[in-house]
């Protein structure tokens, strides 16, 4: 069973050492010194952290079906205007919409009590000692808010990652959270004619393409999905050259935020917004893909998403289900045929306030399903 002080112990023990996606050293520290040590080392036949920082730990099983993976985060956001983000402290949620107490600390409202709860599951499963008849993997990566897949596809090409079915430990406000938006960072570029301002009709101000290409953008095609809602395409940077005064800037480089609901191909999405841009005489557009997340959806009646409904009912008596826009690794692992979806304690709509918390009942009982769905799918 779960034992509450040990997970509350260790759910202080990870908020106090700090991990933010910024400083990779300490991340890499965090997973070594502080989430290993606290792992159920003798049950699993192999604990490794690779050479990028990611602890794998694998347990195998009897049965000849793939391993379940239980995937969870190193990394956090920092701690920025959070006031002794990293300090871990007990308060009252209610101010915050949160009933009971709560523990208060940087990364508890995403990753920290995900993970905490999923560490003193696998404790807890180890301590029954169950044959387990399907393998297991634990991971816990050095990513969380790097707003990509690498890590987990450098991690599954060396094929630490092959598994059957998946859950990533991370907080959806414990509900069963079964498919997410995509993402793929848009990187445009329009190029006009510098001049001196005084003279503006000798060049080609690269600031007015700009303006043009947002216009033209608003009449890309997007996509619609019954859960997810409709896909966006969303400017969120500028910045032109040189920097000079009095000076009509040649560049302009823009970010763009492509939201992709589950069916639509990055490749695609591309190839729409650059055709939506041509021809734009006198100015010359480039565009290309960056960062990337695909987009997830798992049906209900998925083997990993009836047992964690079944196991919520059980612990909480109600079972919620979401949709959520924002953009994890579920989709990976359910594109290589690894049906995944998230679970965890902590609500997002906290994560990177300066007042992050999280309900210590939640986590508890976030604990408590991580066991459960372990069992259901292993032993």
């Amino acid at each position: 069973m779960i034992d509450q002080p040990r997970l509350l112990e260790t759910l202080r023990a990870f908020i106090a050492a700090p991990s933010p996606q910024n400083d990779l050293a300490q991340v890499r520290a965090f997973i070594a010194d502080v989430v290993r040590p606290r792992l159920p080392v003798a049950f699993f036949d192999r604990v490794a952290i690779d050479a990028d920082g990611n602890l794998v730990a694998l347990k195998r099983g009897h049965g000849g079906e793939k391993p379940f993976l239980l995937c969870g985060y190193g990394a956090t956001f920092p701690a920025e205007s959070m006031a002794e983000a990293f300090v871990p402290r007990e308060v009252d949620g209610a101010a915050h919409g949160i009933p009971g107490p709560a523990v208060q600390g940087r990364g508890v409202s995403e990753q920290v009590a995900a993970l905490a709860a999923a560490v003193e599951a696998l404790q807890a499963l180890a301590e029954a000692g169950p044959r387990l008849e399907r393998g297991l993997i634990f991971t816990t990566t050095i990513a969380g808010e790097m707003g990509s897949h690498e890590v987990v596809d450098a991690m599954a090409q060396r094929g630490d990652l092959e598994a059957g079915s998946g859950m990533l430990a991370i907080g959806s406000n414990n509900a069963l959270c079964l498919g997410n938006m995509g993402r793929v960072d848009v990187h445009l570029e329009v190029r006009g004619r510098s001049c001196h301002s005084s003279d503006p009709s000798r060049g080609v101000n690269a600031i007015e393409g700009a303006c043009r290409a947002v216009e033209r953008l608003r009449t890309v095609p997007l996509a619609e999905d019954p859960e997810l809602g409709r896909s966006t395409l969303t400017p969120t940077h500028l910045e032109t050259w040189p920097k000079a005064m009095h000076t009509l800037p040649d560049l302009a480089r823009m970010i763009l935020d492509r939201r992709l609901v589950p069916g639509e191909e990055i490749a695609a999405a591309i190839a729409g917004i650059a055709a939506a841009l041509q021809p734009m005489e006198p100015f010359e557009v480039e565009v290309r893909a960056g960062k990337f997340n695909y987009p997830n959806k798992v049906s209900p009646e998925a083997e990993v998403a009836v047992a964690t409904r079944q196991a919520l009912l059980e612990v909480a008596g109600a079972a919620p289900v979401v949709y959520w826009r924002a953009t994890l690794d579920a989709g990976y692992f359910t594109r290589r045929g690894i049906p995944t979806i998230i679970f965890g304690p902590g609500d997002t709509r906290l994560a990177h306030t300066t007042y992050e918390l999280v309900s210590i009942r939640q986590v508890v009982e976030a604990a408590e399903v991580y066991r459960r769905v372990l069992v259901g799918m292993c032993g």
